[in-house]
């Protein structure tokens, strides 16, 4: 019974997926699309709306595997618009992404998320927005995940955290976008955005 049970646990996991679970929310203010495979390639199931509860079960690169808690549907969806379910941010409150040339003189683009969660949390920490995506686009090209990681340095992340700096200001996920611009917002306006090596370069 207990191999038989083993056998059919196996069988639920999708090939290659790395552990990864717990509840998310969609945060795209044009929805998320739920795909049959870990690409944009693959045929759409659905297209999930903004502030749907997805249960996570595994992930591949930069794709999660998991169920709508809406409809019940099982499949793959793109990782940077998934927020924890337990975050503090609510739902953006505009659904544009947000392009500039960087310091770096890098024309870059944040999707519509990442450029939300600045929007949100400037805002509510009455910093001018323009210091959050100046500073977010010098510090990680507005990257985000296990590819803004630059190991030399051990910063992570949208604003290229270190560990030893985003837990002390009250962060809880580094890996999460919005709590990165939470934990920047909330610096900038304590005076400390000098911490940040870009903003420093801009003339704050």
């Amino acid at each position: 019974m207990c191999a038989l049970l083993l056998v059919i646990g196996v069988s639920l996991s999708p090939p290659g997926a790395a552990a990864h679970t717990g509840t998310y929310i969609v945060h795209a203010g044009n929805g998320l699309n739920l795909r049959t495979g870990p690409g944009g390639s693959y045929a759409r199931i659905e297209t999930m709306a903004n502030g749907t509860h997805f249960k996570a079960r595994g992930h591949r690169g930069n794709w999660m595997f998991g169920t709508s808690l809406t409809t019940g549907h099982t499949g793959w969806a793109w990782m940077s618009y998934l927020v924890k379910a337990t975050t503090t941010a609510p739902p953006p409150a505009s659904t544009g992404g947000y392009c500039m040339t960087n310091y770096w003189g890098e024309y870059v683009c944040a999707s519509a998320n990442v450029a939300n969660a600045i929007r949100y949390w400037f805002g509510q920490y009455g910093v001018g927005s323009w210091w959050g995506f100046a500073t977010a686009s010098c510090e990680s090209s507005f990257n985000v995940g296990a590819w803004a990681y630059s190991p030399p340095d051990n910063v992570y992340g949208l604003f290229q955290f270190r560990p030893s700096t985003f837990y002390p200001w009250g962060g809880t996920d580094l890996w999460d976008p919005w709590d990165q611009a939470r934990i920047a917002a909330k610096m900038f306006a304590s005076g400390a955005g000098g911490q940040f090596h870009c903003a420093v370069l801009q003339g704050w």
